[in-house]
């Protein structure tokens, strides 16, 4: 019986699959998110509750691999506590569109409407993180109703590139056949 287990364990180690194990660290499941096995490491990071979790998934944020920086942005979003704002803020930055837009969905329920407009209007944001922040910011139809931000958003002085960027997110959250017609198109 357990030189069959023993050649078992082998053969799924040859093969690439590793057997699952409870006594798996966090720092294991962080690295684990961008395998076949993504899918249960996520789920054990997001019951774990313990400081060793939370930070192997901060530092996860600064993962080479964007699955895993992407995911760690959502884990710290879903733990719902204002303290991870300042891990999540330098995500904005990040190369990778999807740690952006992922980092931003986690960071829009954690800010009030006054401190997301603050962010969209400092010059110490870079346009990207302005741009993806708005972008998440339109996924909320509660976001639309707080007027300095719809002020904001079609703000005519914005950079010809963040303009275009807005533009688009507008399209795609909102009204996708807007600019179509030969009246809207001169409102573009």
């Amino acid at each position: 019986m357990r030189a069959t287990l023993l050649s078992m364990t082998v053969l799924l180690l040859v093969c690439g699959c590793q057997p699952r194990s409870a006594a798996n660290t966090p720092v294991q499941w962080v690295e684990g998110l961008a395998s076949k096995d993504g899918v249960a490491c996520f789920a054990s990071l997001r019951q774990g509750s313990d400081e060793e979790v939370l930070q192997s998934i901060i530092a996860g944020t600064r993962h080479v691999s964007p699955r895993v920086r992407s995911q760690c942005a959502r884990l710290l979003g879903m733990r719902q506590d204002i303290t991870m704002i300042e891990h999540l803020q330098p995500l904005l930055v990040d190369t990778d569109g999807a740690v952006r837009q992922q980092a931003a969905r986690a960071l829009v329920p954690l800010l009030d409407n006054q401190e997301l407009l603050e962010m969209l209007k400092s010059p110490q944001c870079p346009m990207i993180a302005r741009a993806t922040l708005a972008h998440a910011m339109l996924r909320d139809p509660a976001e639309l109703t707080y007027k300095p931000f719809v002020d904001w958003l079609l703000d005519r002085g914005h950079p010809t590139e963040l303009r275009a960027y807005l533009y688009g997110a507008v399209r795609e959250s909102h009204s996708p056949g807007y600019g179509k017609t030969h009246r809207e198109k001169p409102l573009l």
